[in-house]
């Protein structure tokens, strides 16, 4: 799984058949610790500690900037790359099982990736 689209790159030339492939992709559960209480039936009311709150799923990932499929494949080393955190969504149907997937989604909906075509 992979993405074509031109790429400019931060070295100042451009790759008309760039090869982007994400590389690596991490779920982080995002957890806090709160303080509860418990009241009991008479009203009383007794401090219980702390428990630990999920607050969010967020999934990390990394993006390889190859200057074209075959440099991918051919194992050379990527021109450019960069990492991202986004939330993990959870109501997209069978999608919210493949985390990879999301990232690929989601970087085909941003500024200057939506005409890139899946490889």
């Amino acid at each position: 799984m992979a993405l074509q689209l031109e790429w400019d790159s931060e070295q100042g030339f451009t790759c008309n058949n760039a090869y982007a492939v994400v590389s690596k992709a991490i779920l982080r559960r995002e957890i806090e610790r709160e303080h509860i209480t418990i009241t009991a039936e008479d009203g009383s009311v007794t401090p219980s500690g702390e428990v630990n709150v999920i607050k969010s799923h967020n999934i990390d990932f990394k993006v390889d900037i190859y200057a074209n499929q075959a440099a991918a494949e051919d194992g050379k080393n990527p021109i450019d790359g960069f990492s991202l955190r986004i939330p993990l969504n959870s109501n997209q149907g069978k999608t919210q099982y493949n985390i990879v997937k999301q990232c690929y989604l989601y970087l085909k909906e941003q500024e200057g990736w939506t005409g890139a075509v899946d490889c």
